[in-house]
């Protein structure tokens, strides 16, 4: 596996093992260099365009992806330490078009060694040994002979000729931007970093969509298209099958993307006679090499063909074609499927080259990927630009050359992921989804709801989507306490349409006969003879499955549940959003089934089935109220005196052969390992919140 001396060196100092009294000379770069004979600038004219090529395709038989997948969906010991299982059962059906060996060959050769200068070769070893891969022949980065070579990102010697015509073209023929929220600690690092290399740059602000109106005013500036829909992005990224459920909200995702965006469009801004011929920018958490002008100047001199369009100085798991000793041009990775926004490769934003003269024609075709709200993944803005490198011509610097171009500053985290999991995390401000439809007008609101919108302009950017084009309906219902704070909290969620009165149809079931006053009064529904709940302490929970059946069948015998394609059982102390819960449940191809045709519910916690909030299609609720309920109670599927009804439900469901969706987008619960306040993170459902006061912060958090 390792080559030099230097290499073993090398693998040493990862695994912090190096014991040598001496270190190793430095290594220097050697492969050889030609003084560039370009009339250009911005490239090497004498390089003729690179062909896309046909990109590596690795097929594999059906029988060895299974077991592939079956070695990431396994967990066993290994030594002293318990394997976790990586995939779960449902993740070979919803993720259809995946090649699972290639799945485990990313994930554990190249995602779990993030700041390692390996090869593929290296990669494919790691992953081999940890025996979710094959050691079959494939080459992510065709001709890795020639670029996916450590040495080659090793210093240069430079003459001071070099060093002078290399200064002299960087200040004539590049501008440098750097992005980064104005709040960052991170600005004054970089800064430093940069002037001390002599690099002169701008700032550009990041868009923090935590902010009242960031969202909107980004629309309206064209960093994001006008009609992007954030809550059904928001709702298909939850999706088992988009996996960035444990990413926290698509927040600083979107904000990330949109200021990309922006700052490719700087040097834009200047006339076009004061325009340098390339862009440059960074993100704040790197800093150039001390050699970085000459190095890049060398590149784009000797090695860049004239044809390119963009370029990575940083590619982590490049995919593509080595075509000189430093770039690959970049393809798009066909053993992903398109869906998944051909997930997993071409990692690297911090440091971009763009052919400032092309970022309009470029944007034109890349914006559309990036915020298409059926591919959530294309919202990293790498994914989406590798993805469409048959249409863009997109080079890189594989990451395995060290040190390369760039260096990691001091490593705080990222703040677009700090950002997706923080305050501020769901959505940019109230949306339809969030509010409701047919709402009266807010006098200075941004976003209205009401079917006047479209005459003042002020519409909601998902207003036509969810009110004018209605998704799945909704039956939702309760139980409810009579005389508890149940009853206080389901009154004042009546009196402003919230929680299940926000669906299409509800009902509330008691232990008495009730009324509930609010715009049209509620009468509850009597579950005669309720029993009393006890308390679980082996499992922290109510011992509530007996009086739940008794709800249930009373639900049967009412029967106003068939009339919608999905069931919904949400407790009164759950601030529910239905709109949100809309747009996870629209019918497509990755995600949600048709709620009268196919029988489902929905997993909607990693522990199990969780009880604030239960979601069943139409066609399950028929299979439980024909003969499932009653065989369930006979069957004993469950022990009613430790666990609770959501522990019956689901041992039930599967019982009765109802397939499980699993969608962590739809309960933020401690319980459940969220963090549930504030309620920001996205999701459909908050719990437990038992007063009045925190019910409704807990929705305005959600709504903002």
């Amino acid at each position: 596996m390792w080559s030099s001396f230097e290499d073993i060196q090398h693998h040493l100092m990862q695994k912090h093992e190096v014991c040598a009294k001496e270190p190793c000379p430095a290594v220097r770069n050697p492969f050889p260099r030609t003084p560039s004979m370009s009339t250009n600038a911005a490239c090497n004219s004498l390089i003729p365009g690179q062909a896309l090529g046909l990109p590596d395709i690795w097929p594999l038989a059906e029988g060895t992806q299974e077991k592939c997948f079956d070695e990431m969906h396994a967990v066993r010991q290994q030594g002293e330490q318990k394997k976790e299982s990586w995939l779960v059962e449902e993740d070979k059906k919803l993720m259809k078009g995946r090649n699972w060996c290639w799945v485990g060959f990313k994930e554990f050769g190249c995602h779990r060694t993030w700041s390692d200068h390996l090869t593929w070769k290296e990669m494919q070893d790691l992953a081999v040994k940890s025996e979710v891969t094959v050691p079959m022949d494939f080459r992510p980065v065709q001709i890795p002979e020639l670029c996916d070579k450590r040495e080659n990102g090793a210093p240069m010697d430079w003459t001071p000729e070099e060093l002078a015509r290399s200064k002299d073209w960087f200040d004539k023929f590049v501008s440098v931007y750097v992005l980064s929220l104005p709040s960052s600690a991170r600005r004054p690092k970089v800064q430093q970093c940069l002037q001390g290399d002599g690099i002169d740059f701008t700032f550009v602000d990041g868009i923090d969509l935590r902010q009242p109106g960031a969202l909107f005013n980004a629309q309206n500036e064209g960093f994001v298209p006008l009609d992007f829909n954030f809550e059904r992005a928001q709702a298909k990224a939850y999706t088992e099958g988009q996996n960035m459920g444990s990413a926290g909200s698509i927040m600083g995702t979107v904000g990330c993307a949109a200021a990309h965006f922006k700052a490719q469009r700087s040097e834009l801004g200047k006339p076009p006679e004061m325009r340098r011929p390339i862009t440059l920018i960074f993100e704040d958490d790197v800093c150039p090499e001390k050699d970085f002008i000459q190095r890049l100047w060398s590149l784009v001199v000797e090695e860049l063909p004239c044809d390119w369009d963009a370029v990575s100085l940083y590619s982590r798991c490049p995919f593509g074609r080595c075509v000189s000793e430093r770039l690959t041009r970049v393809q798009p990775d066909t053993n992903e499927p398109m869906w998944r926004c051909r997930h997993g490769v071409n990692w690297g934003f911090q440091g971009m080259l763009y052919r400032t003269e092309n970022i309009e024609r470029i944007q034109k075709i890349w914006q559309p990927i990036v915020f298409d709200e059926e591919k959530p993944n294309c919202l990293y803005l790498d994914n989406a630009l590798a993805a469409i490198s048959d249409r863009v011509n997109f080079y890189a610097v594989p990451a395995a050359q060290s040190p390369g171009f760039l260096r990691e500053l001091d490593w705080s985290g990222s703040e677009r992921i700090n950002m997706n999991h923080e305050a501020g995390g769901g959505n940019p401000w109230h949306t339809c989804a969030t509010s409701g439809c047919n709402k009266t007008f807010n006098a200075g609101d941004k976003c209205q709801c009401n079917d006047q919108c479209f005459k003042f302009n002020d519409c909601c950017h998902d207003y036509e989507a969810n009110c004018q084009h209605p998704g799945p309906s909704t039956f939702c219902f309760t139980l409810m306490q009579a005389g508890s704070y149940e009853q206080t909290l389901l009154q004042d969620q009546l009196s402003i349409g919230a929680g299940i009165f926000g669906c299409s149809a509800y009902s509330v079931f008691s232990n008495q006969g009730v009324t509930l006053y609010g715009p049209q009064n509620v009468q509850t529904s009597v579950i005669e003879g309720a029993p009393a709940v006890g308390y679980s302490s082996t499992y922290d929970t109510a011992l509530n499955t007996a009086v739940f059946v008794k709800v249930w069948n009373k639900l049967f015998t009412e029967n106003r549940f068939a009339d919608y394609d999905w069931t919904v059982k949400a407790d009164a102390d759950t601030v529910f959003i239905p709109g949100r819960l809309v747009e996870h449940l629209r019918p497509n191809t990755e995600g949600y089934p048709n709620g009268r045709t196919d029988a489902v519910y929905v997993l909607n916690c990693g522990l199990g089935l969780h009880g604030p909030i239960e979601v069943l299609s139409q066609k399950a609720t028929m299979l439980f109220k024909d003969g499932g309920l009653v065989n369930c109670v006979t069957w004993r599927v469950s022990d009613w005196s430790i666990t609770g009804e959501d522990d019956f439900m689901s041992k039930c469901w599967q019982r009765l052969g109802i397939e499980r969706i699993i969608d962590f987008g739809v309960l933020d619960e401690a319980h459940c390992g969220g963090t549930v306040s504030p309620c920001m993170s996205g999701k459909v459902a908050f719990h437990p919140f038992k007063d009045v006061s925190s019910w409704r912060t807990c929705l305005w958090q959600a709504q903002r």
